[in-house]
């Protein structure tokens, strides 16, 4: 049979990606080949297309350029040895050897994995027999009889007593170590003689001649046409003419007669009439179609497969059939059906060009063949799609509330027409809208990375999302103060497209994690401190590389800059230059990314993880509100009143020991937003915290870093005082720079909605004053407390003494949580989960130790005239309230000190006794730490007056 004219499917047809033409596997490999394709593949494969033969036979070695990792010991793709290829034996051996991958033959491995296969490879002994090996391709090892098999391999194999010489142009491909045979025509090539003397000599190139060959069955001595013994005989043209045929009759070429008669022998047909083949039309075509028959039967036996004759009309009328069949289709099901009659007889990629102009696609062919491959057969039914799990309602409120998670998913809007009519219990009610601060793509990666247990597809995390959490670009989502660094970082990712050129450079999550450890760690966002981070640079050298590589000369992008005032600004420049703004901005938007998720993250662990006796405060102020009224007259624009609104949210534990909310607001006719205010209102909020959670203990306060507010030195001071002024222990965090909002703004948006659709109904609302007395009656969730201008002046004035004292706070931007320790001493830290603080005074005051303290301490620093001193305490005298103390002096510096030689023991008073210290002594010698050098320069500089007095 001529493979060119093969038209079965290739074997691999399953993986929808065959290409080229397909041939049967015996026209393309020897036995060994084919053996070596299904080990490699697990397919035992009848046919192959192009694109598989190369896949799996001709170029498997040369593609393997990795280790096949026996033991999954690489974390990462690791490159292999050129030299050490698995040969076949390796392969049967690494199947006796437990807990080790089964061995490919063509597959390589590394250095490190070859070592350590090799030994337990060589302790693993394989018998294997000469019977076990493959057959032979030139060999038939079943049929109708030995005879038979004979005369197949005397012609060269069965395919050339089907085709003849035509199928020399497929010759199959063999190993290195195998000689192809050359193919044999009986009828045409050579003499039926020559032929069966080379097979009983046992020389034939055309047939198995190696007694170790498994069919070698030794040198036939039976005439295979005849049936006459072959011992002794001599081949001649007498033994090969037919003596009752006459010379001159030109119809019969002398030996025509007799050889096809002996083939007929072989295939067992009933001989040739001569008599009937000289008078009778029909019978010579009759003959032919047995003789057809009998190969067609013999082929089917063999393994192979008959196609009928070509018939062009049929062929057309059918293609034009089915075309018009898959146009008139309406569901993919007819669709796959019409297909699957075509790939009988086409390939794929014939398919797709016959049927792309009617609307088929390479990927609906695809599925076909695969449905045909996996269902044995035309007309498959396509697999319907499983009803999706059950999702537990516990997953789905988890989902809910993880749509609202401040500054982590979504953040309320603070307007008063920011709100959304939904149904709660069937009653209809607004509820201040969200804004979601991601795409929901980014958002859903977002919710598997921190909850992986949850087996949730996008779709139904999409479908989950509450109606009152919108997504920007809606109706009424413009939104303003957000982030400025994480915003100008996305419009220069906006500006360059990177993502176009490199997908793994997609947002700027890629970027990020691109210059520190993975996993990250602390260290790595801030200042840049941890040495294993890959650090920008190599991130500079990609991206400089990939717009080079794509032609980029210019970056057009845009920024919002600040000068006098905030603007949106487009600007160009050149590739260096603009990746130079890049890795500048990389840097700041690095720690800044880390604090604004860290700060949020600690916000809600605190909210989660409440103890007995604490509350957790958020508060913030609300954009002042301007009073409405209904039909007045134009000139009343100039008169409009404002009204200062500072709300606080409030979480605690209740009595059942479940976490609930309380909200309070003050509302203010004092226009200013400065620490006075803060001061004034927080008192009122004290008193109204601890009528609500009568035990409570401890408030932790949450703002934003508001400088004028919230984050400053006298603010910081007043938190000192905390525990004097309110009785109640205090500490206070920061959300990270442009990430405050949060639930107050949903509070003040909601009393301003409500206030302003009142004063349309004509409800008076003038003063600050009047809306106090509306909230008052009107928001019944919230309690409401008015604070005049005369009672933050009169705060002021109480404040103005202690502010006068007031000490800066080092780099007080860049810490995120305060800690009072006592009045006048802070501790700072850089985030609230750290657990590396600073020690820093606030207040420039003489502060004495204790008796108490005095009692048990054991180094002091005193004050020596211009000087201090370090020294090391051996008694305290409680009546003359003295300390005796040991004298050291400095070895190198102020943190360095001995012990002096001369134990003489020296009186001082508490007076001069600046500060308690804990030194670290080492070798007889005693270290200072930063904080305590910073307690005592501060009682020095205090006791010596040279504090400078800052006002308020």
């Amino acid at each position: 049979m001529d493979p060119t004219s093969y038209k079965g499917l290739c074997s691999f047809l399953a993986d929808g990606s065959c290409s080229g033409e397909v041939k049967p596997c015996s026209s393309l490999l020897t036995s060994d080949g084919a053996r070596l394709v299904e080990i490699r593949s697990g397919v035992k494969a009848k046919s192959l297309c192009t694109k598989h033969f190369e896949k799996w036979f001709q170029f498997y070695e040369l593609r393997q350029t990795h280790c096949c990792d026996p033991y999954s010991s690489h974390k990462s793709r690791t490159a292999a040895v050129k030299t050490n290829v698995v040969s076949l034996h390796m392969h049967l051996q690494s199947r006796e050897v437990p807990d080790m991958k089964v061995l490919l033959p063509g597959q390589k491995m590394c250095k490190r994995c070859a070592q350590k296969v090799e030994p337990l490879l060589a302790a693993v002994t394989i018998q294997q027999s000469p019977q076990s090996s493959a057959p032979s391709s030139q060999s038939l090892s079943q049929g109708p009889s030995d005879l038979t098999n004979l005369f197949i391999q005397a012609a060269g194999g069965l395919e050339n007593v089907i085709s003849g010489p035509g199928s020399v142009s497929a010759q199959p491909l063999a190993e290195p170590s195998t000689t192809p045979s050359t193919s044999q025509d009986l009828f045409q090539d050579s003499s039926v003689e020559e032929v069966l003397a080379d097979v009983s000599a046992g020389t034939s190139d055309c047939g198995p001649n190696d007694p170790g060959d498994s069919n070698w069955g030794g040198p036939p001595d039976r005439d295979v046409f005849t049936g006459e013994t072959l011992k002794d005989r001599t081949f001649s043209s007498e033994t090969t003419t037919s003596t009752k045929e006459d010379p001159n009759d030109p119809t019969f070429v002398p030996d025509a007669f007799s050889t096809l008669n002996a083939a007929l022998t072989v295939l067992n047909v009933e001989k040739v009439d001569k008599r009937k083949l000289t008078n009778e039309v029909l019978y010579g075509t009759e003959k032919i179609r047995k003789i057809n028959e009998k190969f067609e039967n013999l082929i089917t036996e063999a393994g192979g497969v008959v196609h009928p004759p070509f018939n062009e009309e049929f062929y057309s009328k059918t293609l034009s059939a089915l075309k018009s069949k898959f146009q008139a289709s309406k569901n993919n099901s007819d669709k796959v059906g019409v297909l699957s009659i075509a790939l009988v007889s086409m390939s794929q990629r014939k398919v797709l060009e016959e049927f792309q102009s009617v609307g088929a696609t390479e990927h609906i062919i695809r599925k076909t063949a695969a449905l045909m491959e996996e269902q044995d057969g035309i007309l498959p039914t396509p697999n319907l799609k499983k009803a999706s799990r059950f999702l537990p309602s516990s997953d789905v409120d988890l989902i809910k509330n993880f749509y609202e998670l401040d500054d982590i998913s979504s953040r309320a809007m603070p307007g008063m027409k920011d709100y959304v009519s939904v149904r709660e219990g069937g009653v209809k009610v607004h509820k201040q809208k969200r804004l979601i601060l991601t795409t929901l793509t980014e958002l859903f990666q977002l919710f598997r990375k921190e909850h992986p247990e949850v087996q949730v597809k996008f779709v139904k995390f999409a479908s989950l999302r509450p109606k009152h959490c919108v997504l920007a670009g809606g109706s009424g989502t413009h939104s303003v103060c957000v982030c400025k660094y994480h915003q100008n970082f996305k419009l220069l990712l906006e500006g360059a497209n990177f993502k176009k050129y490199d997908q793994e450079l997609n947002t700027y999550y890629d970027f990020l994690g691109a210059c520190i450890c993975n996993p990250p760690r602390a260290e790595c966002y801030i200042e840049s401190c941890c040495p294993t981070c890959p650090g920008a640079d190599s991130l500079e050298i990609k991206l400089k590389k990939l717009l080079e590589d794509n032609f980029v000369d210019k970056v057009l992008y845009q920024q919002w800059t600040s000068t006098d005032r905030c603007c949106l600004e487009t600007i160009s420049k050149n590739a260096d230059e603009f990746i130079d703004v890049i890795i500048e901005q990389l840097k700041t938007l690095l720690p800044h990314h880390f604090i604004s998720k860290e700060q949020s993250k600690h916000y809600k662990y605190l909210k989660e993880n409440l103890k007995e006796g604490e509350v957790l405060t958020v508060c913030d102020f609300a954009e002042n509100y301007t009073c409405v009224v209904q039909d007045a007259i134009q000139s009343y624009y100039w008169k409009n009143e404002q009204v200062t609104i500072h709300p606080f949210v409030a979480y605690y534990k209740n009595s059942s020991g479940e976490t609930v909310s309380t909200s309070f607001a003050v509302v203010s006719d004092y226009m200013k937003h400065h620490v006075d205010a803060v001061y004034a209102f927080q008192k009122e909020f004290i008193n109204f915290i601890k009528l609500k959670v009568p035990n409570v203990k401890k408030v932790i306060y949450f703002s934003d870093g508001a400088a004028q507010q919230y984050k400053s030195k006298f603010n910081a001071l007043n938190l000192s005082y905390h525990s004097e002024d309110f009785a109640l222990q205090a500490e206070w965090h920061y959300f990270g720079t442009s990430h405050g909002k949060g639930p107050c703004d949903g509070l003040a948006g909601t009393m301003k909605r409500n206030a302003y659709l009142d004063s349309l109904r004509k409800q008076l609302i003038r003063s600050p004053l009047e809306f106090f007395e509306w909230a008052q009656k009107k928001m019944t969730g919230i309690t409401v407390a008015y604070v005049r201008t005369e009672q933050v002046q009169e705060i002021s004035s109480f404040l103005q003494n202690r502010f006068s004292k007031v000490l800066k706070v080092p780099k007080i931007r860049s810490h995120h949580c305060i800690v009072p320790v006592s009045k006048g001493e802070i501790l700072t830290k850089h985030y609230s989960s750290a657990n590396a603080f600073q020690y820093v005074p606030v207040e420039a005051i003489r502060k004495l130790p204790s008796h108490d303290q005095l009692s048990e301490a054991k180094y002091v620093a005193v004050l020596d005239e211009n000087n201090w001193l370090l020294a090391e305490v051996q008694l305290y005298d409680n009546d003359t309230q003295e300390v005796l103390v040991n004298l050291m002096y400095k070895e190198t510096s102020t943190s360095t000190w001995m012990q002096s030689e001369y134990e003489e023991v020296n009186p001082y008073t508490i007076e001069e006794v600046l500060a308690i210290v804990n030194p670290t002594v080492r070798d007889g010698i005693h270290y200072l730490d930063k904080d305590d050098i910073t307690k005592i320069m501060w009682q020095f500089n205090a006791a010596k007056g040279l504090v400078q007095r800052i006002h308020h």
